[in-house]
């Protein structure tokens, strides 16, 4: 790690899972809105938002940058803002704020990881790229159901489209690394998975299909982290 410290790593860890813990809980947001008898997405929204409280503890004593502890202010700021929201029964307003919270939150990370940045090594930058990976399909789900409830944003179909570009760039690298064994069954059924939910995306206007999107993107994720832990093991 050329001129890394534990610190940038840590924080740029935790900078990772607050980009995936925004856009999930916002998923899962989504998904209680459409079905608010669903306790099981009650619980998932608590345990989401505790990981974005652990995640900015992390920053917070990992790293002593000032432009970085100002960020993590400001999500302090917003976290309320979401807690107050979960209190409340499920509205399209309310799913609406949060998905421009998720942004926000994204913005917020990405400038954070711009202020702990270093050269990773070829292993570390792959468990980096799996990393990258779970949280775009995470904004995937998140347009994705935000297309079907929100009607009048003509912009989700394209932050939707670019999603699913990121993903598509992920996966020429993870195509082109030598897994071997089960790792290579592993990818398969990534790659599998991968092209079935690009059918179903280039359907999110006529046959929108939520539950299904949110399962097998669940799936996805399971087959990345898998490569992931490979990676994170092999460094």
């Amino acid at each position: 790690m050329q001129g890394a410290t534990r610190g940038d790593v840590k924080v740029l860890e935790a900078v990772d899972s607050i980009r995936y813990n925004s856009s999930r809980l916002t998923r899962e947001y989504l998904l209680y809105l459409l079905y608010p008898n669903k306790k099981i997405l009650r619980a998932l929204l608590e345990k989401r938002f505790q990981s974005l409280e652990t995640d900015m503890h992390e920053i917070a004593i990992s790293t002593k940058d000032p432009k970085t502890k100002g960020v993590l202010k400001y999500f302090a700021f917003e976290k309320v803002r979401i807690g107050e929201m979960l209190k409340k029964k499920p509205s399209l307003q309310n799913a609406t704020a949060l998905i421009d919270l998720s942004e926000s939150f994204m913005e917020g990370a990405s400038a954070i990881a711009k202020r702990h940045l270093y050269v990773p090594a070829p292993e570390e930058e792959m468990w980096i790229t799996t990393r990258s990976l779970d949280q775009d399909i995470e904004e995937i789900l998140k347009y994705y159901i935000a297309h079907h409830l929100i009607k009048d944003d003509p912009q989700l179909r394209h932050k939707l489209q670019n999603a699913a570009a990121k993903v598509k760039r992920a996966l020429i690298r993870i195509n082109e690394y030598p897994y071997e064994g089960e790792l290579k069954t592993t990818r398969a059924k990534l790659n599998h998975l991968w092209k079935t939910l690009e059918i179903y995306l280039a359907k999110a206007d006529k046959l929108p299909l939520p539950i299904v999107t949110s399962l097998m993107g669940d799936e996805l994720e399971a087959s990345i982290n898998t490569l992931g832990i490979f990676h994170s093991k092999n460094q």
